[in-house]
């Protein structure tokens, strides 16, 4: 039996810690941070931990959605640009928490394939609950 990518990576405090440095990379990127405008990104931090834990396969179903994660997107005038740019800083908050290249492959597959998604159903009009 293989083991998921949230247990393969080592669980929660990995992903928080590459939460942070993603939300440190998109705070310095005015093209980013635009989407963030006016929220609490504390108060937000924990939802994408969740969000990416369940992805991940592990417990809990505590963070946005990817519908949500879509919406604040799509609000926020994403295009496929932002999309890849956030992607990739995603990815950097991963690799800038520790996770070694192996793994790393596996977590941005995961994430190149969720934006692939937001970009599918943004362009046929859908918004995916999940």
């Amino acid at each position: 039996m293989s083991s998921s990518l949230f247990t393969k990576i080592g669980g929660t405090e990995l992903i928080e810690d590459a939460v942070n440095h993603y939300f440190e990379i998109i705070c310095r990127d005015p093209e980013l941070s635009a989407g963030y405008a006016g929220v609490d990104i504390e108060h937000l931090k924990p939802k994408y931990v969740g969000f990416l834990s369940t992805a991940m396969g592990g417990p809990g179903d505590t963070g946005v959605s990817f519908g949500e994660a879509q919406c604040r997107m799509a609000r926020a005038g994403a295009n496929d640009n932002v999309i890849e740019l956030a992607e990739n800083a995603l990815v950097q908050g991963f690799r800038d928490a520790g996770l070694g290249v192996d793994l790393l492959v596996q977590v941005e597959a995961m994430l190149r394939f969720m934006s692939n998604e937001l970009v599918a159903s943004r362009e046929s009009g859908k918004v995916l609950t999940n």
